[in-house]
Formats: structure tokens, C-alpha cells, sequence
């Protein structure tokens, strides 16, 4: 991987905002993530794009639910410092195409689309790079891990066009395909939809992702630890009972059975 661009989202409408509640854990969490992703893609050559009125919204709409305004200003500052100077806000150098309109397909449906960071991650998408979208949302109802958008203008030539952008919600998914994508040992990804079907439910503890293989329906979900670096799947029967854990190849590893593992109070 040459180099990788990447599109942040933040929660910023009431929905989103309320779904992470009062716990200041989580908005805490937002930071650690966004220091995830930087610590993840050094290796590599990379931009962190955002959109500082996101920022804001997102601090803005979390000072009506967390009482504690100094508490969230300090959040804004650490996030702005850990984006720095390097990374770019799109507010200042919109990536879009004023003269064009932008659509976010879900199924059978187009939703027309205002978002600074999606219509410019489209527009890098185009450009043939390597870019991608990662969000921060507590809780993700988009139940797949790209997002369809529909470029349109009709004085151009060849539209409507369709592009599939890679979306990750939690930060964990983007460490596995990042890791699958600088791997030559075999890594299976969770996001290869021919062997997996996203879902929507998380593992909290952890903020996992959970993920259903479509040939057996049971569940699995990427795990790694921060010290030792021992990435590894959990795996769990379709009732949530655990079958052990996989290596990164995805072969079960004899003896990893944990019977006081279980997922069953998430997806049920």
C-alpha cells in the first residue's frame, strides 16, 4: 500500500449523539480511537481528512447531554492536536465538485448528500486512491462495509456513476483490513463478503465488530492486544456459545474453548 486517505466521521446529529449517551468513557474513547488510527497507518504514507463544523457538531450537540463543558472543549482541543497541522479539513479544501450531487444508496433507495466528508472521499475515490471512511459512531445502522455513492450531473458526460467506497465502523475492522492488506500469510478478513455477512451488533467490552459466516451462521469477531500484538478471531456458535479461538488464517486453535465466553446477551 502506497499510500491510504482517510476520511473521518464523527457523530453529530441528536441520534447519533444520543445512542452514546451520558458516558464520558465513550467520548474519551473517540480520542483513543483517532490515536488507533494514526498508531495503525504509520507504516504506511497517509492523510487524515475531517471536517471541523463535524467536529464541532459533534462537541456542540454532546454539551446538551454531558453537563461538564470544560470536559468537552478539552475533547475538541485533544482531537485537533492529534489531527494537527497534516491532516486536512475539507471545510478549507472541499475535495467535491460544487456543480455536482451526490447520493448515498441503501438497497432500493438514494439519499441525496450534503456531507463535506463523503462527497470529497468520493471525489479522492475517484482519482483511483486508496481511500477509505472510518467512523466513530456508537452505534452504526449501515449494515455493510462500503458505501454506495451516486455521482450526478447531467452536463457531464458518462453520468450517473456508482462508487463503492470502503466504510469501517469500529476502528477494530479498519486495523484487520489494514493488517489483511499488508499480509502475505494468509489473513482472512472479516469484511470478504463471500464467507462473511456484517452485522449490526458489538461487542462492547472490546467494541468489536461482530460478523456472521454465511456458510455455518456462526459469529466471529477480530481480536488483538495492544502489547503483545497477538491478533486472533473469537468465534461463537449461532446461539452465542464460544467455540474457541481462530488464528488469523482462520483455522480454530485446539484447546481455545472458553465456556465463560459468550456472546448470547448481544445478539439476542
Amino acid at each position: 500500500m502506497e499510500k491510504l486517505n482517510i476520511f473521518l466521521l464523527f457523530p453529530e446529529n441528536d441520534d447519533e449523539i444520543l445512542a452514546m449517551g451520558e458516558d464520558t468513557e465513550r467520548y474519551k474513547n473517540v480520542v483513543k480511537d483517532l490515536t488507533e488510527i494514526k498508531n495503525t497507518a504509520q507504516n504506511v504514507c497517509y492523510t487524515l481528512f475531517y471536517d471541523s463544523n463535524n467536529i464541532d457538531a459533534f462537541c456542540n450537540k454532546a454539551a446538551e447531554i454531558i453537563v461538564n463543558e470544560n470536559y468537552l472543549n478539552n475533547i475538541k482541543t485533544q482531537l485537533l492536536n492529534i489531527l494537527n497541522k497534516k491532516a486536512i479539513n475539507v471545510v478549507n479544501k472541499p475535495l467535491f465538485k460544487s456543480d455536482c450531487c451526490y447520493f448515498k444508496w441503501n438497497s432500493n433507495t438514494a439519499y441525496p448528500q450534503t456531507d463535506n466528508i463523503l462527497r470529497s472521499a468520493t471525489e479522492d475515490f475517484i482519482e483511483k486512491k486508496t481511500t477509505i471512511v472510518i467512523s466513530f459512531l456508537c452505534q452504526d445502522e449501515w449494515n455493510r462495509d462500503i458505501i454506495p455513492i451516486i455521482k450526478d450531473a447531467p452536463h457531464y458526460k458518462g453520468l450517473p456513476i456508482i462508487f463503492n467506497i470502503p466504510y469501517f465502523n469500529t476502528v477494530a475492522s479498519f486495523v484487520e483490513w489494514y493488517r489483511v492488506q499488508n499480509s502475505n500469510n494468509g489473513h482472512i478478513c472479516l469484511c470478504d463478503v463471500s464467507r462473511f455477512e456484517r452485522t449490526n451488533h458489538i461487542w462492547k467490552p472490546s467494541k468489536r465488530r461482530i460478523y456472521k459466516e454465511k456458510k455455518t451462521g456462526n459469529y466471529w469477531y477480530y481480536d488483538y492486544f495492544h502489547k503483545d500484538n497477538k491478533e486472533h478471531y473469537e468465534v461463537f456458535d449461532s446461539n452465542g456459545n464460544h467455540l474457541g479461538e481462530a488464528d488469523i488464517t482462520g483455522e480454530l486453535i485446539v484447546g481455545s474453548v472458553d465456556n465463560e465466553k459468550s456472546i448470547k446477551d448481544c445478539i439476542n
